[in-house]
C-alpha cells in the first residue's frame, strides 16, 4: 500500500509548465542567433575592409611608380585592359595584375593582384582614376547581401590615395563613375574633387 501512495504523491511537469520552458528556450535561442549573425556580418565586413586596404596600399605604390592600374570591363568607355585612368569607371577583376605596366624589369616587388573579395560577400563596384595625373583614384566595393546587383545594400567601402573609409548610406545603382565619386566624396570631403 505504501508504494501506491508514494506514486500518487509524485508530481510531474504540467503541460503549461513545459510550454513555458520551451517558449523561454526559443526566445533565448533566437536572441543568440541574431547576435551570432551580427557578429558574423561584422567579421566579414572587417575582413573585406582589411583586404581592400591592402589593395589600396598596392594601388598607391603602382601609381607612385607611374605603372598604371589594370582593370577590365570598362563601363564608361572602351579602354584597353591595362588602362583605368581618367575619370572612367572600370571593374577590377580578382586575380588579375593590379599594376598595369608592371614587368619583371621594373617591379619585381610590385607583383600585386586584385584581391578576391567575393568570398566575404562583397563585390567591386569600380575603380575610377580620378585626377590620375595627380596620383588620385577611388576604388570601391559594396556588400551584396542578396546577390541582386546592389539594389538595396548600403555598406560601401571607398579607398583613395589618402586611405579607406566605410560609407553607410543607401546606395542604389553604382555603375557609373559620377555616382561612385559622389558617394565616396561624402567620406573624403575635400580629397576627391571634381574633374
Amino acid at each position: 500500500m505504501e508504494n501506491k501512495i508514494k506514486t500518487k504523491n509524485k508530481k510531474a511537469f504540467t503541460l503549461i509548465e513545459l510550454l513555458i520552458v520551451i517558449a523561454i528556450i526559443g526566445i533565448l535561442a533566437s536572441v543568440i542567433l541574431v547576435s551570432l549573425n551580427s557578429a558574423r556580418d561584422k567579421a566579414r565586413q572587417k575582413v573585406a575592409y582589411a583586404t581592400l586596404r591592402s589593395a589600396q596600399a598596392a594601388l598607391v605604390e603602382c601609381v607612385t611608380q607611374n605603372l598604371g592600374v589594370r582593370c577590365q570591363g570598362n563601363l564608361d568607355v572602351h579602354l584597353s585592359s591595362n588602362d583605368c585612368g581618367g575619370g572612367n569607371l572600370a571593374i577590377p577583376v580578382a586575380g588579375t595584375s593590379l599594376c598595369g605596366n608592371a614587368t619583371n624589369n621594373n617591379t619585381e616587388d610590385l607583383a600585386y593582384d586584385w584581391p578576391d573579395i567575393s568570398t566575404h560577400g562583397y563585390r567591386y563596384t569600380g575603380y575610377v582614376g580620378s585626377q590620375y595625373s595627380l596620383g588620385r583614384f577611388v576604388v570601391s566595393i559594396i556588400e551584396d547581401k542578396n546577390n541582386d546587383g546592389f539594389s538595396d545594400d548600403s555598406n560601401l567601402f571607398c579607398c583613395t590615395h589618402a586611405g579607406c573609409r566605410i560609407v553607410n548610406i543607401a546606395v542604389g545603382t553604382l555603375y557609373n563613375a559620377v555616382s561612385i565619386r559622389a558617394n565616396c566624396r561624402a567620406a573624403f570631403s575635400g580629397i576627391i574633387t571634381e574633374d
